[in-house]
């Protein structure tokens, strides 16, 4: 149930607001349908932290058309998942992956697929740190890999390449546009089975890099969710 705020604060337990508007994103924007759920000691608050949200965003204006106070748990989604989630810094942020995830339903084909990636990578481009973990997942089994298979490398003058330099071929391999140097040092043993071993997988550390890196860059910029 949704009633209207009065201000006096004597809602006993946590005071949840939902406000409904239109957000801009540029002066020829047609608006985009929001509906931002978030705690609040007053009306008042909840619209100031509501519109700081939506800035953060990248909105450079809002129509805040209607608000009110929820008195119980809402049945339908995405309010029912954002609800269980207010309270929180991140409140307004729920509530617009809970957009999402509803919006995801609607999708079909490519688009459907690229909006899934974004959502189990970035969640639609609100938890960026996400493919930061992935991008260290892949340098972590990298660095596993390379430094298992020592026979797999080799010095200029055929000795065993030692652990530091395969560490730097692993990164490398796995980080794009890095260069530690190490391939100055150590070369890869191409004509044992370790070393074919090796140059395989960095063929797909370096695609897994680079489409992490990319994810990275994509979550942190907000180009995700200006699509």
């Amino acid at each position: 149930m949704i009633t209207t705020p009065d201000n006096d604060n004597n809602f006993d337990g946590p005071m949840i607001f939902i406000i409904i508007g239109k957000g801009y994103e540029s002066d020829a924007s047609e608006g985009i349908d929001l509906h931002i759920m978030l705690k609040a000691p007053d009306d008042d608050t909840a619209v100031r932290e509501a519109l700081n949200a939506l800035a953060e965003e990248g909105f450079i204006e809002a129509d805040l058309d209607q608000i009110g106070m929820l008195t119980e748990v809402p049945a339908e989604e995405p309010h029912a998942s954002a609800y269980q989630g207010a309270g929180h810094e991140d409140e307004a942020r729920r509530v617009l992956v809970a957009q999402q995830q509803h919006l995801h339903r609607s999708l079909a084909g490519w688009t459907r697929l690229r909006h899934r990636l974004f959502g189990l990578t970035l969640q639609y481009g609100y938890q960026p740190a996400r493919a930061v973990a992935l991008l260290a997942a892949v340098l972590a089994v990298a660095v596993g890999l390379f430094l298992g298979l020592p026979a797999g490398t080799s010095t200029p003058p055929g000795g065993e390449c030692p652990a530091v330099d395969r560490i730097g071929l692993a990164v490398d391999s796995a980080i794009p546009l890095v260069s530690t140097g190490a391939t100055d040092r150590c070369q890869l043993a191409t004509g044992t089975a370790s070393g074919q071993a090796l140059a395989a997988a960095g063929w797909l550390f370096t695609l897994l890099g680079w489409a992490t890196a990319t994810l990275v860059v994509a979550g942190y910029t907000g180009w995700v969710r200006r699509r």
